[in-house]
């Protein structure tokens, strides 16, 4: 037989979602999932399976894409992307300081939805990521800091 929660162990509960909650809100940068020198997993929403995972050992394709960050919006609110291979992402940040944005690929809206992230990137800059091949489907890409305003549509085929 399950017991109630007592109204103790209750407001312990909450106190802990609204730290953690405030904290997904500062403006620090989380762990990244990879570094700049090294492939990043991004989130991702892929369509009719809500796990991905990315391919292991996916081969390399010579697709380079071109995002930027401008005035806290996407440049592009679609993406295209080659399945089942490792493409290269070149991501501006267009915006000066004190705008910091990052690039995910999710599956929902939790960290463990995530299967890639770049770290925050402060403007204005560009870095180079290597993103692992991901199965055919329709994704969302995200800046975590921004998740409201800068979303789009990534397409993998």
């Amino acid at each position: 037989m399950r017991s109630a929660v007592r109204p103790r162990n209750a407001v312990a509960a909450a106190a802990v979602v609204l730290i953690s909650l405030s904290a997904c809100t500062a403006q620090t940068s989380p762990s990244p999932v990879a570094t700049t020198s090294a492939s990043i997993a991004a989130s991702a929403t892929l369509t009719g399976a809500p796990d991905v995972t990315p391919i292991p050992d996916a081969p390399a394709s010579d697709v380079v894409i071109h995002l930027a960050a401008d005035h806290v919006r996407w440049d592009v609110d679609t993406l295209t992307a080659p399945a089942e291979m490792t493409w290269t992402l070149e991501f501006e940040n267009r915006d000066a300081p004190p705008e910091i944005h990052n690039f995910a690929i999710v599956s929902g809206r939790t960290v463990a939805d995530r299967i890639f992230m770049t770290p925050n990137l402060q403007g204005p800059a560009t870095e180079i990521y290597e993103i692992p091949g991901l199965p055919a489907g329709t994704y969302e890409f995200v800046c975590t800091v921004h998740p409201d305003g800068m979303r789009g549509t990534l397409i993998v085929e």
